[in-house]
């Protein structure tokens, strides 16, 4: 399980100490590098930044340092398509973009693992997969030596190509859309737009929901001021969320066996708006009541009883 309810990330500074990044910050950075070259919907900034929290909150490694960061992002960004935006982010941050350091050919048998691990979002059991397979190309092909764009761009490309990948354990429960197997509750809050399903990358698909907290209160005139009515919809609303991931994963495993361990995302990206735009309806301890309660209802009736990580976001 991993949990960002701070939207924080611990990195290392300069004198190697722990310090707080900003994911909001480093998203919105993103965004503006997507927005230069003409992106209108940026929603990949907000899963780049995701998958980044991923990627470093599941590593044993040492923190980070924000140029490591930097370069992860980029990778990341190059990964998924976008080298154009990985360059605009860089130059933004005063760098020299990194992709042409990434064509020089060198050993990759000691080397592929850690250019996997620092590029691509992916689980550990995702990187023993593609790297096995990356290994057994190259070694049929008689290579000895490759450059680092090369081999992301191969571990990609394995990555979303499904054709050697044994699948007869996974049980196909439904043939169907995954909203046509869910309860008429569950499809009731996504028509009312309380919850959302997110755009997925195609080539690292996330099942990711967002909450719309202005929604969540629609036909509740009477009663939402109430601070046990806010919590009672949410807690009410934790079964509907872990149910549509359930079929959503389902069926993203079906058509991308290789990534089927990825985290999922639950977004609040309007809590603390939400919280703040009538200043008189709640004191500043009811506010803090919600936010614990929202907090913990994802814990224990979505997270905990998953069983894949789950990134949850609130902002």
């Amino acid at each position: 399980m991993i949990h960002v309810a701070t939207y924080k990330l611990q990195i290392a500074d300069e004198n190697g100490s722990p310090a707080e990044l900003d994911i909001g910050g480093l998203e919105r950075q993103i965004a503006e590098a997507f927005r230069k070259l003409g992106f209108q919907d940026v929603w990949m900034a907000e899963e780049l930044s995701l998958m980044l929290v991923e990627r470093i909150n599941a590593s044993d490694a040492n923190l980070l340092n924000r140029k490591e960061v930097d370069a992860l992002v980029s990778s990341m960004l190059t990964a998924s398509g976008y080298a154009d935006v990985a360059r605009e982010y860089q130059t933004a941050r005063g760098q020299v973009p990194f992709d042409e350091e990434r064509r020089e050919m060198k050993p990759w048998r000691d080397a592929i693992d850690g250019i996997l691990r620092r590029s691509l979002p992916i689980t550990e059991t995702q990187l023993k997969r593609v790297s096995i397979r990356c290994a057994k190309v190259l070694e049929s092909a008689g290579m000895e030596l490759a450059s680092e764009k090369f081999l992301v761009s191969l571990a990609i490309h394995l990555l979303v190509n499904n054709s050697e990948i044994d699948v007869t354990e996974r049980v196909q429960e439904s043939n169907k859309p995954w909203r046509e197997c869910l309860s008429e509750l569950s499809r009731k809050k996504l028509e009312q737009g309380i919850l959302r399903s997110l755009p997925v990358s195609q080539i690292f698909p996330r099942a990711r929901l967002a909450v719309k907290m202005s929604a969540i209160g629609n036909g509740q005139a009477d009663n939402w001021v109430s601070v046990f009515s806010v919590c009672h919809l949410l807690q009410e609303l934790a079964p509907c969320m872990l149910e549509i991931l359930n079929a959503w994963r389902r069926e993203l495993a079906e058509l991308h066996p290789m990534q089927a361990d990825s985290p999922s995302h639950i977004l609040f990206n309007d809590f603390t708006e939400y919280l703040g735009r009538e200043p008189n309806m709640w004191r500043k301890r009811d506010r803090q009541e919600i936010r614990e309660t929202g907090e913990g209802s994802m814990e224990e009736l979505v997270i905990s009883k998953a069983d894949y990580p789950i990134v949850l976001s609130i902002k």
